[in-house]
C-alpha cells in the first residue's frame, strides 16, 4: 500500500529498489499496460531472487471491508504490486525477499497484502518478521489454513481444514476432513507441521506411513481417493466443492478445490466391509494427551532459538527474583519455568540435535539446572526425572506458567508483570 497522495512512478520505485538492493537491480523490460487501471509495468531482476519480477502500480481499492482499523492504510490511494515465481528449493527465502522488496520501498509503507492467501502484513509485523537485521519469518507465512463448518454447537460439528498457499511453493495443498471441532487446534498444528516438513524434504509416496513426530505416523492420500466416499452433505464433499461426482471440473481455473491436493489421514483405513481413509485420530489424541510431539523444521527451530535467546535475559531475571525470595521452583504451587534445550545427538560438522523440555530449578550465572520432562528419542543416556545442568545458550524456547496463564518469549512484558504480582502476593518485594 503506497502512502501519500501522489501516484508512484516507475522511476522512483526502481530508484528505491536500487537503494535497498544495490546496482544489481536491472529493469529487463517495460510492458504495455493492458488496462486503464494499471499505471505502468516493469520486469525487474534482483540479485536476491532467482525469478524475474513483474512490478506495477495501480489505484488502490477501498480497504474498509477488510476490518483493519488503520487510518494510514485507509488513506492509501495507490498500490505497488509484485508478481514472481517462488523457487521450489527455497520458497520462503524468495517470498521473504519479495515482501522486503515492497515493504522497503519507503519507511512509511503501512502494509503489504499477500493476494494468494489473503493475509495482511502490517507495519509492526513487517518490521519484526521481515525488515529487522536478524528477522526470519515463520514457515507459516507461506500459507493459511481455512476451516469450514456449520452450526455453533461446539463439539457437535465436524470441520474441513485445508491450506491455501502451498501450491505456489511447488507442494500439494493439504487437507484434513471430518475433524471433530474439539480437535481442531491440534489438527491445525499437525497440518502446519506436515507443511513445514514438505518445505524441507520430499513427501513420501501416497499411502505410505511416515513419522511427523515422536511416535506419530500419518499417510497422505490424493483427495480423489478420499473425498468421493464422503456423504454428499459433508463439508469438503464433491458437492461442497462444487464438483461433479466424476471430478471432471477439478481442473477448471475458477475452482481451486481440485488439482493437486493431499489429505492427511490415519496410517490405516477404517472399517471392515468398506475401509475408508479418515482423519488421523490416534496421532491427534496422542498430541493432546502429551504422549506425542510433532517434529519441527530446521528453520522453525532456528527462528525459535533466535527469539528465545533474544528474550532470555527477562526469563533469567524472573527465575532469579523468585530464587532470591526463597521460592522452591520444584513446588507445584510455584510458577513453572520450562526450557526446551538442545543437545548434540551425533558427531561431525553438522550433527543432529535433540531438543528436550526441562522444568528449571536452579540458576548459576550462565548455567541453568532443570528436571528432564520428556523421554529422549536419540539421547539414550538421559531419562525423565533426572537433574541436569546446561548452558543458557542451549535454550531454544522457553515457557512460564503462572497459575493458569502461560507466557513465552513473545510475551515477556506480561510474564514479568505476572511474576512480580506473584511475588507481592507471597511476601516478596513490593
Amino acid at each position: 500500500m503506497w502512502p501519500g497522495a501522489d501516484a508512484p512512478t516507475r522511476t522512483e520505485v526502481v530508484a528505491a529498489l536500487r537503494g535497498a538492493f544495490g546496482d544489481g537491480v536491472e529493469v529487463v523490460d517495460e510492458l504495455e499496460s493492458q488496462t486503464d487501471d494499471i499505471l505502468w509495468n516493469a520486469v525487474i531482476q534482483i540479485p536476491t531472487i532467482a525469478s524475474r519480477i513483474i512490478v506495477w502500480a495501480e489505484a488502490a481499492k477501498p480497504v474498509s471491508e477488510t476490518g483493519l482499523d488503520d487510518p494510514a492504510l485507509a488513506d492509501c490511494k495507490w498500490v505497488v504490486g509484485a508478481e514472481l515465481v517462488l523457487s521450489n528449493d527455497a520458497p520462503l527465502r524468495d517470498f521473504s525477499n519479495a515482501i522486503r522488496l515492497l515493504a522497503g520501498l519507503a519507511d512509511d509503507i503501512p502494509a503489504v497484502f499477500d493476494a494468494n492467501t489473503g493475509q495482511w502484513h502490517l507495519r509492526q509485523s513487517l518490521e519484526l518478521s521481515f525488515l529487522a537485521a536478524d528477522a526470519e519469518p515463520p514457515d507459516e507465512v507461506l500459507w493459511v489454513i481455512h476451516a469450514v463448518t456449520g452450526g455453533d454447537r461446539l463439539g457437535a460439528e465436524t470441520v474441513w481444514l485445508y491450506t491455501a498457499g502451498l501450491w505456489r511453493c511447488g507442494r500439494p495443498e493439504l487437507e484434513m476432513l471430518e475433524v471433530p471441532r474439539r480437535h481442531v487446534e491440534s489438527a491445525v498444528a499437525m497440518i502446519n507441521a506436515v507443511a513445514g516438513i514438505a518445505l524441507e524434504e520430499p513427501l513420501p509416496p501416497a499411502g505410505r506411513p511416515f513419522e511427523i513426530g515422536s511416535g506419530l505416523s500419518v499417510v497422505l492420500q490424493p483427495w480423489r481417493e478420499v473425498v468421493p466416499y464422503l456423504e454428499r452433505t459433508a463439508h469438503g464433499s464433491m458437492a461442497d466443492r462444487g464438483l461433479q461426482p466424476d471430478g471432471e471440473q477439478t481442473e477448471t481455473p475458477d475452482n481451486p478445490m481440485g488439482g493437486v491436493r493431499a489429505v492427511i489421514c490415519g496410517p490405516q483405513p477404517v472399517g471392515a466391509y468398506k475401509p475408508i481413509w479418515t482423519w488421523p485420530r490416534e496421532a491427534i489424541e496422542r498430541i493432546e494427551g502429551d504422549d506425542g510431539t510433532l517434529y519441527q523444521t530446521r528453520s522453525a527451530t532456528r527462528r525459535q532459538h533466535r527469539l528465545a535467546q533474544r528474550m532470555l535475559p527477562d526469563f533469567a531475571v524472573a527465575i532469579a527474583s523468585l530464587l532470591h525470595d526463597g521460592v522452591d521452583l520444584e513446588s507445584d504451587a510455584a510458577p513453572g519455568f520450562f526450557a526446551k534445550v538442545g543437545f548434540r545427538a551425533g558427531d561431525g560438522d553438522d550433527p543432529d540435535h535433540e531438543h528436550l523440555w526441562f522444568r528449571l530449578v536452579q540458576l548459576d550465572g550462565p548455567r541453568m539446572e532443570g528436571l528432564l520432562l520428556n523421554p529422549p528419542q536419540l539421547l539414550k543416556d538421559m531419562a525423565p526425572g533426572e537433574r541436569r545442568w546446561f548452558d543458557q545458550e542451549q535454550v531454544s524456547w522457553w515457557h512460564v506458567a503462572v497459575g493458569d496463564t502461560g507466557f513465552g518469549p513473545e510475551s515477556t512484558e506480561a510474564m514479568t508483570e505476572a511474576v512480580d504480582a506473584y511475588r507481592r502476593e507471597h511476601g516478596g518485594p513490593p
